[in-house]
């Protein structure tokens, strides 16, 4: 049986001002409220603790506590999380008949960033997408079929030793020529025991298969003046669900 575990559209960049604690972003918080509360989500306040410390005297750090806005569902599977520099919109399987598909998750990831956008006008310099298949329940040719996809071992010990857990991991960079924008491309699999929190005290044998395509970082490292526009958001996230569609299938596919 395979799981939809994780779903995860991230965006990076100065997001410093969406403070609670700045009563100039009243006007925004509310518009980004009230949009969220129409699609059902239910809102909250988290707390980020700041600490200043001043390297010219021996005072202790100032703390600071910043207040930034949240949002999920009544069921706790999706969550929007904001920090200073990222923003997370997530679903995380949290209950056994918890079920989403990776074209639904992204098209309401997409209609919730929006709604940040259009309420703080702020702009971001990366953007990432994290994707995690759990396969669990499977037979061991199912399980074999995978590990000589992604990793084998040539070492003679372990030609003939049953491997009962492994991990791999390959990264590459694409290119979208359309956009010139290099991308990273992470695929890390692994087999393990793993608990679930519906079977808390479970230690379930399981294969997962976690994909983390983002843009990369410029080479000259300048992110300060870099803006991804709204055609290359499209661009850059049809080219994201491409390559993981693409690389699932192929780890999945028995032949």
């Amino acid at each position: 049986m395979l799981l939809n575990y994780l779903l995860k559209l991230s965006i990076f960049g100065d997001f410093s001002n969406i403070n609670l604690n700045n009563t100039g972003q009243n006007d925004s918080y509310v518009k980004l409220v009230n949009e969220f509360v129409k699609k059902k989500l239910l809102i909250g306040v988290q707390q980020e603790v700041m600490f200043e410390i001043n390297p010219a005297n021996s005072a202790p750090p100032v703390q600071t506590i910043i207040r930034r806005p949240t949002a999920f569902s009544s069921n706790g599977d999706l969550s929007i999380n904001f920090t200073g520099n990222r923003i997370d919109i997530q679903w995380i399987m949290k209950h056994k008949d918890s079920n989403i598909t990776d074209k639904d998750f992204i098209g309401k990831a997409q209609s919730y960033l929006q709604d940040i956008l259009d309420a703080y006008k702020i702009s971001f310099n990366r953007i990432a997408i994290n994707m995690e298949d759990i396969l669990v329940e499977f037979s061991e040719d199912a399980a074999e079929n995978i590990f000589k996809k992604m990793a084998n071992p040539s070492l003679e010990f372990y030609k003939h030793n049953k491997i009962k857990e492994w991990n791999t991991r390959f990264t590459c960079v694409s290119t979208i020529e359309e956009i010139s924008k290099d991308i990273n491309i992470i695929t890390t699999v692994k087999r393990a025991k793993r608990n679930f929190s519906w079977e808390k005290n479970v230690a379930v044998d399981c294969i997962s298969v976690l994909y983390d395509i983002n843009s990369a970082v410029p080479k000259n490292n300048k992110l300060d003046k870099l803006k991804i526009t709204d055609s290359e958001k499209e661009i850059l996230i049809n080219k994201y669900m491409d390559y993981y569609q693409k690389i699932h299938k192929e780890i999945f596919d028995k032949n």
